[in-house]
Formats: structure tokens, sequence, C-alpha cells
């Protein structure tokens, strides 16, 4: 890969800086490289691959405007092969007799949405960002300094040549859930902790997963269990004093309990892999939008990981950013921005509201409750109305799309709704 090393002091200048080469910030380069403009993509860490994990490999979920969104990017060609399709959605709660099933047979699709393993998005982003006309990667470099000099915005970056000035009419922080870059513009975040811990690792089913994808409530968190290959990629939400439990269990004891929780609709478990866990939180930033500067994926808002929400909001908003920027002259003009904003901020809203609200009203204990939600999970079952309202949300086909998920060129200049 080409990188350019920082060297000098002397000010380079750019239509766009974009700060994090993670799977957003890549995702959104390879957005706007239609549009002709000088991009500085800027990351503190090596750019380097992963290496093929093997059983424990971490993957994502993508839901269906996700997939869509990458096949206009040029990139699912080199991931489809690679992928697990979601084919039925399992929702049910632990002890309630109240289920709900998704097919996509229902809506006419193959597959609501794909697993796809970390290491292979990750391989076919950095393959294609080199290839980018008018980009220059700036790795590793840490961004020091931010400030707004009228129509431009004024970046210092420190890398291991030394500083270097940069310049640009828009700047886009996409560098994770602490954003150094929205620290140093003063936007402030809300922040609520859960008192949960997400227990990721894989798991192999006694039973062929067939396709399906399991969304189990329980009252201290929800098990999310995902297609992935032969394997389930497990997403296990416990209490915050129960992390160092579920990863200090032998593999057998593991086992015992996420069935004690989960059930036998998969038979009995055979192995786990190695366990990680992610204490949970809800940080949202106060804005997203500072001047010329925005905010995008985790940098704006991380969220619980119910329902695999996070990353397809993130790649969302990235799509309807670059839409929004082929309509315009300036990509950091106030215009343009808030238009940006008016897109994104009602569907983020639902969104965040339903990430976080979901988990909590089936951790409710109180007399009644499960019986309701029984009901409720019974009624979404049957009503064919609500059903499809449902899976068009977890297809991420709720809303105005961007055009990437319509599969039509942002660069096209088209109008769109609000």
């Amino acid at each position: 890969m080409s990188v350019r090393r920082l060297h000098g002091t002397a000010e380079a200048d750019h239509d766009v800086i974009l700060v994090g080469a993670g799977l957003v910030g890549a995702a959104l380069a390879l957005a706007l490289a239609p549009l002709s403009l000088r991009i500085a993509l800027v990351e503190a860490q090596p750019l380097e691959r992963m290496e093929q994990p093997g059983y424990d490999e971490r993957s994502t979920a993508l839901s269906y405007a996700s997939v869509r969104i990458l096949e206009s990017l040029g990139l699912w060609g080199m991931l489809a092969d690679h992928a697990s399709p979601i084919r039925h959605i399992h929702v049910s709660q632990q002890g309630g007799f109240g289920i709900s099933r998704f097919d996509a047979r229902e809506v006419g699709v193959d597959a609501l949405g794909q697993v796809v393993p970390n290491h292979r998005l990750i391989e076919v982003l950095l393959d294609r960002l080199p290839q980018q006309p008018g980009l220059t990667l700036h790795v590793p470099a840490r961004v020091t300094a931010v400030s707004q000099d009228g129509a431009r915005m004024r970046v210092r970056l420190e890398g291991p040549e030394g500083p270097m000035d940069l310049s640009s009419r828009l700047l886009v922080a996409a560098d994770g859930a602490e954003s150094p870059v929205r620290a140093l513009l003063g936007i402030g975040v809300t922040r609520r902790d859960y008192g949960q811990s997400a227990i990721i690792a894989n798991v192999t089913p006694g039973l062929p997963h067939g396709g399906r994808a399991f969304e189990r409530f329980t009252p201290e968190g929800p098990v999310a269990l995902l297609p992935l290959g032969e394997r389930c990629a497990l997403v296990w939400t416990v209490p915050s004093r129960a992390q160092e439990w579920a990863l200090e269990l032998s593999e057998g004891r593991f086992l015992d309990q996420l069935e004690a929780r989960f059930g036998r609709r998969l038979g009995r478990f055979q192995r786990v892999g190695r366990r990680q866990a992610y204490p949970l939180s809800l940080v949202r930033a106060r804005r997203m939008v500072e001047g010329r500067a925005v905010l995008l994926g985790n940098a704006a808002h991380a969220i619980h990981p119910v329902a695999g929400l996070g990353f397809n909001l993130a790649l969302r908003e990235a799509a309807i950013l670059a839409e929004v920027l082929a309509q315009g002259h300036d990509p950091g003009d106030r215009d343009v921005l808030e238009r940006f904003e008016q897109r994104v901020q009602p569907y983020q809203d639902r969104l965040i509201a339903f990430s976080d609200r979901l988990p909590r009203l089936f951790g409710q204990r109180f007399p009644g409750f499960s019986h309701a939600r029984s009901l409720g999970l019974l009624g979404l079952d049957l009503l064919p109305g609500a059903k499809t309202g449902f899976v068009l949300h977890a297809m991420g086909l709720d809303g105005a799309m961007p055009a990437l998920a319509r599969q039509t060129d942002p660069g096209a200049r088209m109008e769109t709704g609000p």
C-alpha cells in the first residue's frame, strides 16, 4: 500500500480531511471517490491486514441495505463468497411462550442480511484505498490540534517524522467512540452505562443453523446467535458483575450456561472459541456537526449491540454524507451539512431509541410483563403489516434510503426525500 509519510511543517490543502481509516472511514473514502475531491485520510494505527484467525475470527452483521451499499461501491463481489446469508430471524424470550419468526422469502429476497468475517471486510477495503485518485494516506499520524479559520479547517498532525499541518473545506471524524477529534472540537457527549458487558465468541451448534439468526431475550440481557459458516457468532449480554465469571468458566460449563438461556433449538453446543468481553454503554455526541466538521460512526454514537444495528447505521450515514456532498459545490458549506443532518437525524433517533429501549423492556421483571411481552411477540408474528414493517426495519429499508442503497450513483445529483 502506498502511504504518505509525514514530513516538514508546510500546510497541505485538501477538500476533505477524513480522520479514521476503520470500516466506516474507509467506506466513506471509497464513496467519495467519484466526486473528484482531494481527500486526506488520516489514521493513527498502521494499516495492516488481519491474519485469518480461523475458528475465532470476528464478524460483522450487514443489513440488506448495507449489502446494497457495498455492491454500489464495487466491493460485494469480493465479499460474497465469504459471507453467510441470514435467511430467517427467530426472536423469543426466556420463559415466555411468544415467538416471532421472519423469513426472507416473505419479502421476496434471498437473504435479510449477511454476516461477513472482519478480516475479509478489512482486506477488501485496504486493497481498494490506494487505487482511489485524489486520496492521500497519512499513516500513522495522530491529530493533535483542530481549528476553523473562515472557510477552512486546519488540522495539526504528529507522526514518526514530525508535525504536519493540513487544511480542508470539510473535516470528517470517524475515529471511534472515544474520538480525539470530537474532544478537540469541543463536542460533548451523553453517556448511559448499561451495567452490562457483551461476551463475544464463536460457537459450534449441534444442529445446522440453516441460515437462521436468533435473538433470545433473557432477564439479564439478550443472547444473539448469527450464522457464520458452519459456526455461529455469539453475542451474549451479561451483567457487568458477571463478566469475569463468563470469561473464566470452563468450556463445558460455559456451553451449559449458554444452553440454559438459549435452549436447544440448535441442539447441544459442541465448542466455544476464544471469548472477549466489551463493557456496554450508550455514548452519543451532543451534535454531529460543528462548523465545517462532521462526526460519523462511533464518534457520533456508540449503541447497544442488540440486533447488530451500529455499523449498519454508520454505513448508512456515510452513504448519505457522500450523497449530499455530491449535490453541493463546497463540501463544508452550512447548507450542505444541514441537509445531511436533516437526512440522518430522524432515522438515527429511531434506531438509537430502539436499541436503547428494547433490552430494557425485556429486562423488566414486574409481574405480568413477561406475559405481555410474549403476547407482543406472538402478535408481531401473526399480524402481516406489523411483521413486514419489522422486517423492513431489520433490513435497513425503512426511511429515506441513501442513493447507494438504491444502487444509483450519488454523483448524479438526484433529488432525494427528506
